[in-house]
């Protein structure tokens, strides 16, 4: 196979070059881009300040965005909770609620403390 131009869709086409057939094919970039979103992450440079563009950052980093983990139940009733947060930058926030004991009863990934998801 060797290329041949590109689709409409902008995709590259490749053409055999024995029977002639073409094809396109479609690279699987996850990989690359959770990588890519795991190292900007704990960095300092805001969304601005980074390079590439914004909206390359985001579409990269957009398995990190839509990422919700499973928040843990116990099934066991409290009778006070306490609520804290930690900010982790980038507009995102993990708010977290124990018990008296230190012990872990839930937690919520969000954007914004005043936010419902």
């Amino acid at each position: 196979m060797s290329k041949n131009g590109t689709t409409s869709a902008g995709k590259t086409r490749y053409r055999c070059t024995t029977c002639g057939t073409s094809r396109t094919t479609t690279q699987d970039h996850a990989a690359r881009d959770l990588r890519y979103g795991l190292d900007w992450l704990p960095a300092r440079a805001s969304q601005d300040e980074h390079r590439p563009a914004t909206r390359t950052l985001r579409r990269r980093c957009r398995m990190l965005w839509d990422l919700i983990p499973p928040v843990p139940r116990d099934g066991t009733v409290q009778r006070v909770l306490h609520l804290d947060g930690i900010h982790l930058g980038h507009d995102t926030v993990v708010l977290i609620a124990m018990d008296g004991h230190s012990h872990v009863a839930g937690w919520h990934a969000a954007r914004r403390e005043a936010s419902d998801g």
